[in-house]
């Protein structure tokens, strides 16, 4: 899990392999401010990482970056629409993707109606449930 807890003038963006709470608790506990959560999300130390990558420019410290209105604007949406697919797919699996599986990508959210964002999730969740690429390769109909 990625969580974004805002303190003062920052945020810092982490994960937390399970327990989100816990891990906020800890660190509230050497800090005097309050914190307060912006948002927790679903992801790896990979997208963490591609997340602080796409922030750098506001970096402060740490995993501590400055909450200006770019910034937040990447927390409602932290991997955006254009780049969230192959984010995921790259970083949490490894998957490759063409021209041609970009816009079968496009095409299918459409069909569902649901953000392209949520349906790179989606795949990458049955991933992770399976244990295996063997299955979302045979069901985007790709292989290897």
């Amino acid at each position: 899990m990625i969580y974004f807890i805002e303190c003062g003038k920052n945020v810092k963006i982490g994960y937390a392999k399970s327990d989100v709470d816990k891990r906020i608790a800890i660190l509230q506990t050497g800090n005097a401010s309050e914190f307060k959560v912006l948002k927790v999300i679903e992801g790896s130390i990979s997208l963490e990482k591609a997340i602080h990558k796409k922030l750098s420019a506001h970096h402060v410290r740490g995993e501590w970056y400055k909450l200006n209105q770019e910034v937040k604007e990447a927390i409602k949406n932290p991997i955006g629409e254009d780049e969230a697919g192959l984010t995921l797919l790259n970083k949490n699996i490894g998957f490759k993707c063409s021209e041609v599986e970009l816009e079968y990508f496009s095409t299918e959210s459409k069909r569902l109606g649901i953000t392209k964002s949520e349906l790179f999730r989606r795949m990458v969740r049955a991933v992770r449930e399976t244990g295996g690429i063997v299955l979302l390769e045979k069901a985007l109909g790709v292989e290897n």
